[in-house]
């Protein structure tokens, strides 16, 4: 956190920073609460308007000039240990480009997640996280049109369910996931002691999996 805190600033100056800190500081109440959705592949994925041209990286030999571009986004060593972690584990990492432009990206791993998650995932379940759009094209939709073509692909695959999260404060991802198939499952608070992850349920919300069929028109790139 230090670390993050410290490349922030160095980016951005002291009062964005003093502003960062404060914004973290409000949220604290609401720390590891998670609000968790899902999503039934098997009964197929409206399509939406494509703004984005989606690819799929598989590797870090794959990413090319890619690779100091995500690194860029962060602090830089600790972006390439978790692109070289992440990999290895199988992951795959989805980039989302407008007009050439790498703008968004967001991960996905199926039949497990890169950490401990809140319920146990079956082989035919898939887990998407981290994603992002950097500034200047936030607010246009794009997070949603990313994780649609995500859907659209794994519907297309052997992936019966697709699960995400955010926090319950994150509004604009919230009003993202609304204009997807994603559904909220319920609210969850986790804590992790001495490697063993633990869930807290909160109130119950309606059941995630709900079908919304059309013929998919994913195309592979």
């Amino acid at each position: 956190m230090i670390q993050r805190a410290l490349h922030f600033a160095r980016r951005h100056g002291l009062v964005p920073t003093c502003r960062r800190i404060w914004v973290a500081l409000q949220r604290l109440p609401a720390a590891g609460q998670l609000v968790v959705y899902g999503c039934d592949l098997t009964g197929g994925i409206m399509r939406t308007p494509v703004n984005l041209t989606v690819e799929r990286r598989l590797s870090m030999e794959s990413l090319g000039e890619d690779r100091q571009w995500l690194a860029g986004q962060w602090v830089p060593h600790l972006v390439l240990e978790r692109l070289s972690e992440r990999f290895s584990a199988g992951a795959t990492l989805w980039l989302g480009r407008v007009e050439g432009t790498l703008v968004a990206y967001g991960w996905t791993l199926q039949g497990t997640a890169i950490r401990p998650h809140y319920m146990p995932l079956l082989p035919g379940d898939v887990h998407l996280f981290d994603f992002q759009v950097v500034p200047g094209f936030r607010g246009r939709g794009l997070n949603g049109e990313l994780v649609m073509q995500i859907l659209e692909h794994l519907h297309a695959t052997s992936a019966k369910r697709a699960w995400i999260e955010c926090a319950p404060w994150n509004q604009s991802q919230i009003r993202s996931l609304s204009k997807t198939p994603f559904r909220p499952s319920g609210v969850v608070r986790a804590f992790t002691v001495f490697g063993v992850t633990m869930a807290m349920w909160g109130r119950s919300l309606q059941p995630p999996l709900q079908k919304e069929v059309c013929a998919p028109t994913w195309g592979p790139t």
